[in-house]
């Protein structure tokens, strides 16, 4: 199993397309696949393959507009990316760390539907891996030397209530679980309402293009009400 980046976008040249692919390969195979216990991490290139989930680049994302980046459940109950090139350029986001929390969030939930609950918060926070620690990035180096920037990502004991001396995030920039980065947001989940919640200095652009995506707030929503529409166990 695999991702698949497919670049449709006149913004971004293939050639990045390779090297975002290998920087994004290379964190999901050592650093997320160490940090999350993942035996067979998915592996991220540029080649199609049948098993593969697709993330297309495009100048933008017309369902839903203003929209950056997300990851979403097709019609066919697939699981697909898109990264809106232009738009996230233009709010001055980076493409390529962008795709990076994309592919870093399909791996450690990949169908949008789990979530932990919180004893401090008193609700249910989402399995969203990269959405607390939003903006904060480091570089891997691909084979050439090309440093590529990637998304910092909150580890398994982000989700407990006690992380037993554990760190919470890749980079250790949060202190405690279920926080939030100033720059990062968080979807929360009480009396089966689903809602966002952003830390102090989360971009207007951001939360815009977070409130145009039709991704996985969206599909929560969905999932839940599917849940609660159901009758007795």
């Amino acid at each position: 199993m695999g991702i698949t980046l497919i670049n449709q976008s006149s913004a971004v040249s293939d050639s990045q397309i390779e090297y975002i692919a290998e920087a994004c390969n290379m964190q999901l195979q050592n650093e997320v696949a160490k940090a999350w216990g993942i035996r067979s991490p998915l592996v991220v290139s540029t080649t199609h393959r049948k098993t593969s989930y697709p993330f297309f680049f495009v100048d933008t994302i017309p369902e839903a507009p203003g929209a950056l980046a997300y990851h979403f459940v097709q019609d066919d109950g697939v699981p697909a990316g898109k990264i809106g090139v232009q738009t996230t350029l233009d709010a001055g986001e980076s493409v390529e760390s962008a795709t990076s929390h994309e592919t870093v969030e399909l791996q450690c939930d990949i169908f949008c539907a789990t979530w932990s609950w919180s004893s401090a918060l008193g609700c249910l926070v989402a399995t969203e891996a990269c959405d607390p620690v939003q903006n904060e990035t480091y570089t891997m180096k691909v084979s050439d030397g090309t440093t590529v920037p990637v998304s910092n990502f909150v580890t398994p004991y982000y989700f407990t209530d006690d992380p037993l001396g554990k760190p919470v995030d890749h980079l250790g920039n949060l202190s405690k679980p279920f926080d939030i980065s100033p720059g990062g947001y968080q979807i929360r989940m009480k009396g089966g309402r689903v809602t966002d919640h952003w830390g102090k200095d989360a971009s207007t652009a951001l939360q815009s293009a977070k409130h145009a995506s039709q991704g996985r707030t969206f599909w929560r929503h969905v999932t839940m009400a599917i849940a609660l529409s159901q009758g007795p166990a």
